[in-house]
């Protein structure tokens, strides 16, 4: 359904389709714009528009209700050339108008050659845009055809130089004009601009307004300023999306590659070329079946991205005039991307739990040695401080025993402790470790600075034989529920009386954070003990039968201890509260 509109031309009412006004108006503006340079040029003008209401009412006067958009067309096609109309060739008024005959048309020799001008202006062309139109009004200027190639040139640019290609383009956006009529399309192509080159380039744009709103041509001029901005963002976001899908490609290839060369010479040659390290190639060797899932992911990998770059090149390169691919090929080509992404990801996954598998077990065996795990770093550090491991079971299995916390004075270094942790909760941690120190003859206690989160967590010591003989033992106090020790209420200069806190703070100043800090710590004291001097031995235990007492029921679960020292009585006393 046409919306009808009624025109007054020279005093005649007509009802003409709302595109055949259009396309008559843009046929009078073309024709007067283009005559306005001539002398007497508003008359032809008028003439023009005179010999357009004689044709209506011809039409009229056959019984034509409404005018269309194909009648003005043929009107167009009847005036043709206005240069080329002179009185006796008009056509006889057959409708006995009583309309004087049209009077000759005036011609200037030197004009009609510079009309006949075929010299290239440069527009923004508003038919074949992709944003501004920029790209392919400079085509149309030096005569290249396809602006394809040269706008992926242009995004390509945009991202080596900062997207300082970027703000030219859009300074040329603002700056170079866009071919709005007739005219301006025809100087941009380079065609001379003559009544007859405007006529066909006006019934070129009237033959497309069947199809004008389903073009690209219209959906790219109705674009908001930030769509095309968007739009830009999507092309460019592909021209991505495809380098680094080949990118990836390579690698998949480099892998794959890989892959079978290890098949085919072990993975040891792999070693020997420095492609793969020693810790690798074990964990590959522990891990066969995850080696061929990795291989499948890896080629289900490849087939996947090739469809996807398939996909991308031939929508970037693909012409107008080519013919789209077959419904079949298409689906073929989904359920084929469809399986092996499925292939890739359900692969990969599994080869990455397999991988991480034999990595534990990796783990597990190079920092398994004396029957206990730990890593190399805790054993060095240990030895350093003259510990002594004597049970070491179900506890810290793939994590450290030594952490560092803040210091409890200002500017002071780290300060490092030990952290015992059960691994597997269905069966018990235990630990024991020792220090042996030689002491004179006198009077001991035991000072810890510790927690616990549970009860059965010991500081011993013993003087002689055999080791599970004690002369002394006291238990690490139990946090509260809210993971708090003793020493949550003690001031800082309370602290002082332990030797520990006096050795530590040594002139210098209690951190601000000091009492944040020891809250989380408790004061471990025993009864004092005689020590006939010569070799002592102290440590700390979570299970009382290692030290000559009884099994625990239910062991702890974690503890911690920031230090442990035989102190005698005659240096600090010992008056806190235990």
């Amino acid at each position: 359904m046409k919306k009808n509109i009624t025109i007054n031309l020279f005093g005649t009412l007509y009802a003409i389709d709302e595109d055949a006004v259009a396309l008559l108006e843009q046929y009078l503006d073309n024709m007067k714009r283009y005559f306005s340079r001539r002398d007497g040029g508003d008359e032809i003008a008028d003439d023009i528009e005179h010999r357009v209401a004689e044709l209506f009412a011809e039409l009229c006067s056959e019984g034509v209700e409404a005018i269309t958009i194909e009648h003005v067309q043929d009107i167009i096609h009847r005036i043709g050339n206005p240069e080329e109309l002179d009185s006796p060739a008009s056509e006889p008024d057959e409708q006995g108008s009583g309309m004087p005959p049209e009077p000759p048309l005036q011609r200037s020799g030197s004009q009609d050659g510079a009309d006949q001008r075929s010299q290239r202006k440069l527009f923004r062309d508003p038919d074949d845009k992709l944003l501004g139109g920029v790209m392919s009004g400079l085509c149309q200027y030096f005569g290249c055809t396809d602006p394809l190639p040269w706008r992926i040139i242009l995004v390509v640019l945009s991202f080596f130089s900062l997207q300082v290609v970027s703000v030219v383009y859009l300074i040329a956006w603002a700056l170079i004009p866009q071919a709005r009529t007739a005219e301006d399309r025809l100087q941009m192509r380079g065609t001379p601009v003559n009544p007859t080159t405007l006529n066909e380039e006006l019934m070129r744009t009237a033959t497309e307004a069947g199809n004008y709103l389903r073009s690209p041509g219209f959906r790219n001029g109705t674009r908001s300023v930030v769509r095309t901005l968007l739009n830009y963002l999507a092309v460019t976001f592909k021209i991505l999306l495809l380098f680094v899908d080949s990118l990836l490609m390579l690698c998949l290839l480099l892998f794959i590659g890989l892959f079978v060369y290890g098949l085919a010479g072990g993975v040891g040659a792999l070693v020997g070329y420095g492609l793969m390290t020693e810790q690798w190639a074990d964990i590959l060797n522990h891990c066969p079946g995850g080696v061929w899932q990795m291989g499948v992911a890896a080629f289900s990998a490849l087939v996947c991205l090739s469809i996807l770059i398939f996909s991308l090149l031939r929508w970037m390169l693909r012409r107008p005039d080519e013919q789209p691919m077959r419904t079949g090929s298409k689906l073929t080509l989904l359920i084929l991307f469809i399986l092996s992404l499925a292939s890739s990801i359900t692969f990969g996954v599994l080869s990455c739990m397999q991988l991480e598998k034999a990595e534990r077990q990796v783990y597990l065996q190079d920092n398994t040695r004396d029957g206990y795990f730990m890593q190399q770093y805790d054993r060095d550090y240990l030895s350093e401080r003259g510990w002594q491991v004597k049970a070491y079971c179900n506890c810290n299995v793939g994590n450290s025993l030594f952490h560092r916390m803040e210091n409890f004075v200002d500017d002071g270094p780290m300060l490092s402790y030990m952290r015992f942790k059960r691994t597997e909760n269905d069966r018990p941690m235990e630990v024991q470790l020792e220090q042996v120190a030689e002491l004179p003859a006198g009077t001991y206690h035991l000072e810890a600075v510790a927690y616990a989160k549970g009860r059965g967590v010991l500081v011993y010591a013993r003087s002689g034989q055999p080791a599970s003989v004690k002369d002394v033992a006291a238990e690490v106090p139990m946090d509260d529920p809210d993971g708090n020790g003793n020493l949550k209420n003690v001031p800082c200069d309370s602290l002082l009386q332990m030797a520990y806190f006096s050795e530590l703070l040594n002139g210098n100043r209690w951190d601000d954070e000091a009492n944040e800090n020891k809250r989380s710590w408790s004061r471990v004291c025993s009864a004092s003990f005689a020590h006939p001097g010569g070799a002592l031995t102290y440590g700390i235990s979570n299970q009382a039968g290692l030290i000559g007492g009884q099994h625990n029921e239910r062991p702890v679960n974690g503890f911690g201890l920031l230090d442990l020292r035989v102190v005698p009585d005659s240096v600090v006393p010992h008056s806190l509260a235990r």
